[in-house]
C-alpha cells in the first residue's frame, strides 16, 4: 500500500506465500512484523504464542527481543504502526487518482480481493485488537487509538480540501473507517464479498453529494 498502482497485486501475492515467508526480506525485523501480522489477523492477539510467531518468521527467539525489547505487545504496536502506515500511503494514492466517494468503493473491492485471495483467513488487525485489548496494554492500546485517528484523519483532511466542512469531515471520516471495518468483519464470518461490496456502493452514493456539480 504505497504510491504504486500494483500495490494491492503485490499484497495479494505476499500472501499466498505467507506460510513460508521470503528469507530474502530485508530484515529480521521486517519478517517478525510481517508475519505476526498474519498472525494476528487470523485469530486475534492472545490465541497467538511467540513461539509461533517465531516459527513462521523462521526467526530465533533472541532475534525478536533484539529487535522488542519488550516482547509480543512492542511487536504488536509495531504492526499496527506498519498498517497505518500502509493503509494511509494508500488512501493518499487513491485520493490523487479519485475523490473520497469512488476512492471508498475501489477501496472495499480491493478489501475484497485481498479477502478472497486468501480465503478470508485473516481480518482486520485494528477489530482484532481492539475486541481483545484490556487496560494491562496502555501502550498497545494506546497505538491502536492513534491508528484509527491517523486514518481518520487522512481521509477527512482530503474531504476538507474538497470543500466539505471540518466538522462534517470529521464524522464522514468516521462512518467511512467504522462502515469499511464491520463489512470486512462480515464478509470474513460468511465469506463472501458482498458487504464490502454493499457498503462501497453506499458509501459512494452517500458521498457523492459533495462533489455535485
Amino acid at each position: 500500500m504505497v504510491y504504486c498502482p500494483s500495490i494491492i497485486n503485490r499484497y495479494i501475492q505476499r500472501l499466498k506465500t505467507l506460510d513460508k515467508p521470503s528469507l530474502t526480506m530485508s530484515s529480521t525485523r521486517e519478517r517478525l512484523v510481517h508475519c505476526a501480522t498474519q498472525l494476528f489477523q487470523q485469530r486475534g492477539y492472545h490465541a497467538i504464542g511467540l513461539n509461533e510467531i517465531l516459527s513462521l518468521a523462521v526467526c530465533p527467539k533472541g532475534s525478536l527481543y533484539h529487535h522488542f525489547p519488550k516482547g509480543k505487545s512492542e511487536l504488536a504496536t509495531s504492526c499496527l504502526q506498519q498498517i497505518s502506515n500502509h493503509v494511509t500511503d494508500y488512501l493518499r494514492y487513491l485520493f490523487t487518482q479519485k475523490n473520497v466517494a469512488k476512492s471508498c468503493k475501489a477501496c472495499c473491492a480491493n478489501i475484497a480481493k485481498w479477502g478472497e485471495a486468501q480465503d478470508w483467513e485473516q481480518g482486520s488487525l485494528m477489530l482484532a485488537f481492539t475486541q481483545e485489548i484490556g487496560p494491562g496494554e496502555a501502550a498497545l492500546e494506546a497505538e491502536l487509538c492513534q491508528t484509527y485517528q491517523t486514518i481518520c484523519s487522512v481521509i477527512s483532511q482530503q474531504l476538507i480540501e474538497d470543500g466539505v466542512t471540518s466538522k462534517k469531515s470529521t464524522e464522514l471520516a468516521w462512518l467511512i473507517v467504522s462502515s469499511i471495518e464491520g463489512a470486512l468483519s462480515l464478509c470474513r464470518a460468511t465469506k463472501s464479498k458482498q458487504s464490502l461490496l454493499v457498503v462501497g456502493a453506499n458509501l459512494e452514493q452517500q458521498l457523492s453529494q459533495y462533489y455535485s456539480e
